[in-house]
Order: structure tokens, then sequence, then C-alpha cells
């Protein structure tokens, strides 16, 4: 996907990429997504990208040396649309290009993918779902809201205040996902899974925050994984082998037992 200029605004042209074509061994063609430029952009602000279908695992914005993989699970959803956003048009409640994923091309079973290559420099992401709207039935799809990826790796939020939501009417992201690179990628240096059968398991349910955050836990780093670990030693003593944090993932500060992401 080229994004030219016509009159010092921008256009796009959809490529397709033909991977028979590259490899010589008579693969199925990948055929690119839309894109769509949602802001008409000086041609300085430009990105390119190139779109293919992209793998439904895993979850969320994975990194590689040839581009990031985008993946993300709505068994409800009937359309889906990533929305890619510059820190300078964030303040600007301005989409810097979004790309609508085609059912047939980039969603496999109750999983929306797509594979970019470009410039991700200081990029944010978040996705557009349509859907049924349906209270009685737990359905609140709007597809003019920006909503959170679950497996961001890193996100950015728009809150000043610990526990403060933002306006109900505010349909702008108030936190959106980083794009990670490939120097971003966490090194477990070997670390293996220890792979203790499940009928052996002794689970301790944890939130991390409220696990050390009193005075009287008595440790150096409160309310924070660094916390948890300076209490390994009591767990051990306990009898504990396994630990199931609840959550470890952003959720909404006002529910303490929130077992949902923030924007699930």
């Amino acid at each position: 996907v080229d994004f030219g200029s016509i009159g010092g605004k921008s256009r796009i042209s959809v490529a397709v990429v033909n991977a028979a074509a590259d490899s010589g061994r008579g693969a199925k063609a990948e055929t690119a997504a839309t894109a769509v430029v949602v802001e008409e952009k000086p041609m300085m602000e430009r990105r390119r990208f190139q779109v293919l279908p992209g793998k439904p695992l895993p979850f969320g914005a994975t990194a590689t040396d040839g581009g990031v993989n985008f993946a993300v699970f709505s068994s409800n959803a009937t359309s889906a649309t990533l929305c890619l956003i510059t820190l300078s048009d964030l303040p600007q409640k301005r989409v810097t290009v979004q790309i609508f994923l085609d059912p047939l091309a980039n969603k496999t079973g109750d999983v929306w993918h797509v594979f970019l290559k470009g410039d991700f420099e200081n990029m944010l992401y978040g996705y557009k779902f349509d859907g049924k709207f349906s209270p009685e039935e737990g359905h609140f799809f709007d597809s003019s809201q920006i909503v959170l990826d679950p497996y961001a790796k890193v996100r950015i939020n728009s809150r000043g205040e610990y526990g403060v939501l933002g306006p109900e009417d505010d349909c702008w992201p108030l936190m959106a996902g980083m794009v990670p690179s490939a120097a971003d990628q966490f090194d477990w240096e070997g670390d293996l899974p220890l792979k203790f059968p499940q009928r052996d398991l002794v689970i301790y349910e944890m939130h991390v925050r409220g696990y050390t955050n009193h005075e009287s836990s008595g440790i150096k780093f409160p309310g924070t994984y660094r916390g948890v670990v300076e209490k390994l030693d009591h767990l051990k003593e306990l009898g504990v082998n396994c630990i199931e944090l609840m959550p470890c993932h952003e959720f909404n500060e006002l529910e303490y037992y929130s077992y949902n992401s923030v924007l699930v």
C-alpha cells in the first residue's frame, strides 16, 4: 500500500503481493488487504505499508524482522478494522491509517489477523469492531470506538489519576497499544515453564497490587511484581507451587477482582 500525493493531500493505492512469484515454488498468492486513510495527510507525514493476510497466532502484535503480525480474537464481531495512530496524531484525535480486515483473507475461525511491513516508529494501534448492540445479551459493539488489544504488550493511557475513568461519550481511545519492534522482544534466556502436572498444582490466586500493598507486608517494593518476588519464600513455606495472577493485564481499577481486560 503506497500513500502518494494529489494536490498536497494524500491518496492510496493498493498493491497485490504475489508470494508465488517471489518464491518460485508455486505457492498460493497472498492478496493485500485494503487500507483506508481516514485523515488526509501532508506528504511529509505519509506512511507506507505492505499488507498481507497474516496468521491467527500468537495473539497480539508480534514483531519479526520482516514486519508485525496483528491477531485478535472476537467470536461475535461482524467486521474488524486495525487503526494505526502516530504519536503526533494522537493529541489531535486523528487516526493515521486504518486497515479493513477482509473476513475471507484476514480471519481464521474467530481470530482476525493481518501482517504489515513498513515504518512503525512511534506508532500506536487499536481496533474498531462492528457487530450486534444488545446489552441484554452482553453485546456492546460500537464501530465508532477504538478499543485496546487485550494482548497489547505495551500501552499508553490518557488518564491523569488512578481509578478515574474518562467520560462515557468519549469514543477516542483512553488507551492504545504500542506497535512493537523486533528489538523489543523479551529475552527469556532459556527459561522454560516447570511443567508440573496439573494434578499436583497448589494454586495461590493473587492480586499483584493487593497482595503486598499494605505496610504490614514489610517489604521494599509494596504493590508491585518485585514485591511478589520478595514474598516467594513465604509462599513456598505454605506449600504453594503455582501462582495465578488476577489480573496481570490492564483492567478497570474500579473493579478490584476483575477477570476481564479493560475493554472486553
